[in-house]
């Protein structure tokens, strides 16, 4: 590891190490303090609901109390008790019940209906819809066991309303003559449950003592009884419930007269998020002090370290091959002598590499005009035998023809340049071929095809005779019978694809792998030709371009290579 690196961890992980301690404990002190404070506070919300709650109950309790205690009602129903009445009578104690009782349906919003009921069963009711029928949730055995205290219920009906229940009992012989039932909108206590909920809460419940649901903030609990709902009520402070598969904190108000108990719950995870705040300022803060300490110390050790890490580029730099690299220290200490030093070995090093790359040039053309030159020779000899043979045999003005295409193509062979068009190739080939034709006849039927978009590109000149030659010479001339010469030129892609293919005697498997063998290894003393073809396509275009050669033995032989297209400007 480099010496700045070192010098950056190392105090850099001594910052990160003291920032973490230091915030660790703020964090812990200031969540505890949040903790103490969400206890407080909604402690406090708890209990002001159970209040609000409670001072409903007890309205509804006293407008019940002053029914059952009023000598009007008192009197009428120990009259409806005592006779059998019917006609003008009963309407007349019916109005005087029902106007006594109006008024507290006026005054109160929230009352649904007021019922009175004799204890013979006669009822005598106010109702906000006079068509509704009135609800009863408690039976009258159930209102005079209470003995005058007032039963609480919620209404099974599924409109979330409530009942209250009471008996009235005889104001000197406290026996029962009569109860009464009002019916209460279901706002009377959920608007309350409503008007505390936090956007923390998981839920808020009224139960009963029951553990029924009769008021939440979430509708589709109303009516259900919680699990484990004893446990839940006699929980206190910020113990833990799992509800819905949530862990929820408990905070319970005080039991309310009626039996009724208001349940808040804080899911754990909301209450935590009291604390989020505060660890991202704390996190920002750590953030915020690493980096300023992290500046200071890149600042020194930047410094110091500078020089050494300038040398270390200049020499990566000298690596990759750029030898103009300069790396210049002011100063008289170990960089600065360092510094002078790598200069100096940098420029030595170029012009050693310059003159080696020249050396290297110069041997390359060398030998790719050596292989050029071998090609000369070895055709001169085998065209001056045909003519000589053909002298021998007959006298014919047809050697004129032949001398003048072997004059043609020893003019290119001899002036020729290192790359010309497929054009020229071309030329040269039937040049070949037409001295070829007057020594073989109708032996040999030959075949050019040349792509219209392949004849101006740039190929190495007398790269296709050789394998023509070699495809004459090896392939058909053995052969008994006529034979067949294709050579095709065309696009493949980006390449330039030669074929030279020939019907002639092939090649024996044994031989064949040796050629192979000789064209990878560039031996070209046993196939002249061959080698000589394959190397300057080497030596031209790289190690992805070379020969290939496939035969069967009496099915002919076929050549192919591909060379990178080069257009003529």
């Amino acid at each position: 590891m480099k010496l700045r690196n070192k010098l950056i961890i190392l105090f850099t992980v001594l910052t990160i190490a003291i920032s973490i301690v230091i915030s660790i404990s703020s964090v812990r002190f200031a969540s505890h303090v949040i903790t103490d404070k969400n206890d407080r506070y909604f402690d406090d919300i708890s209990s002001q609901a159970t209040n609000n709650i409670s001072r409903n109950i007890r309205d509804i309790d006293q407008i019940t109390f002053n029914i059952l205690t009023n000598s009007t009602i008192q009197k009428n129903l120990k009259i409806v008790n005592a006779l059998p009445l019917e006609g003008l009578d009963k309407t007349l104690i019916a109005k005087d019940i029902e106007n006594f009782i109006f008024k507290y349906m006026v005054n109160n919003n929230d009352i649904i209906s007021i019922s009175i009921f004799s204890d013979n069963g006669i009822e005598f009711t106010i109702n906000q819809n006079v068509q509704d029928k009135t609800y009863q949730l408690f039976e009258k055995d159930a209102i005079y066991e209470a003995n005058g205290s007032a039963l609480w219920g919620l209404n099974k009906d599924g409109s979330g309303n409530f009942c209250m229940a009471r008996a009235i009992l005889d104001l000197v012989t406290q026996k029962p003559v009569g109860y009464m039932n009002l019916v209460l909108k279901s706002s009377y206590f959920s608007d309350i449950v409503k008007n505390i909920s936090s956007s923390i809460l998981s839920g808020t419940y009224l139960l009963d003592n029951n553990g029924i649901v009769v008021a939440t903030n979430s509708a589709d609990k109303v009516g259900s009884q919680l699990p484990h709902y004893k446990e839940l009520i006699d929980e206190h402070g910020s113990s833990l419930y799992v509800l819905d598969g949530r862990e929820n904190y408990v905070y319970k108000g005080e039991q309310l007269s009626n039996g009724w108990t208001l349940i808040n719950l804080i899911p754990q995870n909301e209450l935590k998020n009291g604390t989020k705040a505060l660890v991202e300022l704390v996190f920002l803060t750590d953030i915020v002090t690493i980096m300023l300490a992290f500046g200071l110390i890149l600042f020194f050790i930047k410094r110091f370290t500078d020089p050494i890490t300038q040398l270390c580029k200049s020499m990566e730099n000298v690596g990759r091959g750029d030898f103009e690299e300069k790396f210049v220290v002011e100063s008289n200490d170990e960089i600065g002598m360092l510094s002078k030093s790598f200069n100096s070995m940098t420029k030595n090093i170029d012009n050693l590499i310059k003159t080696v790359y020249k050396l290297e040039v110069s041997r390359k053309q060398a030998e790719l005009d050596s292989l050029k030159m071998q090609i000369n020779p070895h055709f001169l000899y085998n065209t001056l035998e045909t003519i000589n043979w053909m002298a021998r045999l007959k006298n014919n003005i047809n050697i004129t023809i032949v001398t003048t295409a072997l004059g043609e193509f020893l003019r290119a062979s001899v002036h020729q340049n290192d790359f010309i068009t497929v054009t020229e190739e071309i030329r040269n080939i039937n040049n070949y071929l037409t001295i070829q034709q007057y020594r073989f006849g109708d032996k040999i039927k030959t075949e050019i095809l040349v792509d219209d978009k392949c004849y101006h590109e740039l190929i190495p000149g007398f790269i296709l005779q050789p394998l023509v030659e070699n495809a004459i010479i090896h392939g058909l001339e053995p052969k008994i019978s006529s034979g067949n010469l294709k050579v095709k030129v065309c696009l493949v892609g980006m390449d330039l694809l030669f074929t030279v293919q020939d019907d002639g005697v092939g090649i024996k498997e044994e031989k064949l792998q040796q050629i192979r063998k000789d064209l990878a290894e560039f031996n070209t003393k046993n196939f002249i030709g061959l080698g000589n073809v394959n190397k300057r396509i080497y030596l031209n275009y790289g190690e992805n371009y070379r020969i290939d050669i496939t035969s069967e033995l009496n099915k002919g032989t076929t050549v192919s290579f591909r060379i990178p297209r080069k257009k003529l400007e």
